[in-house]
């Protein structure tokens, strides 16, 4: 009997490349297969798919009112056709990055039908700071949670702090004491 695979969908709140949220979900890929090249780390049954929220238009009501330009369509389609998702934000003078806010407001329309409600997702973060992007976690999970998702509880979420070595390809923590959970 075939079974229909259960889909992660991951998005990462920087633009930046070599961002280190990024890097966070290319080592949570080579941990348990939740990202692009995942797929093939994946277990049987699990497809990890990435989306680049790089790609949206910035949220204007006008253009929602004449129809959600294609890479909002196909934003809101790889959410409704996932199981889950995880997102994975830094954070910007204590606050949600501007491109990851202006992803969950295209995500959370129309308001009541957000293709985020009763989906699962779980949040995560990393910063060179201290704090492992707390307070973006803190602010995103609130905003999730008004539009209807079911997020991961704070104390099952991820929170890393000068976590990795340097180097392009290097996103491996140092060492257990420098990831918190």
């Amino acid at each position: 009997m075939d079974r229909k695979p259960f889909r992660i969908l991951t998005v990462a709140g920087s633009l930046r490349q070599g961002s280190y949220n990024r890097g966070l979900l290319r080592a949570a890929e080579a941990l348990r297969g939740l990202l692009r090249a995942a797929e093939a780390l994946a277990p049987d049954g699990v497809e990890v798919r990435f989306f680049d929220i790089g790609q949206l238009p910035f949220f204007n009501e006008d253009v929602e009112a004449v129809g959600d330009p294609e890479p909002v369509h196909r934003f809101k389609d790889a959410i409704a056709t996932s199981n889950a998702v995880l997102i994975a934000t830094p954070e910007y003078n204590g606050a949600v990055p501007g491109v990851l806010a202006n992803a969950i407001d295209w995500a959370s329309r129309p308001t009541g039908r957000s293709v985020l409600r009763n989906k699962p997702v779980a949040v995560m973060g990393a910063v060179l700071g201290k704090s492992g992007s707390a307070n973006a976690q803190a602010a995103l999970r609130g905003e999730l949670s008004r539009i209807g998702a079911i997020v991961v509880p704070e104390k099952r979420s991820a929170n890393w702090s000068r976590p990795w070595s340097t180097g392009a390809d290097a996103f491996s923590p140092k060492s257990p004491s420098a990831c918190s959970r």
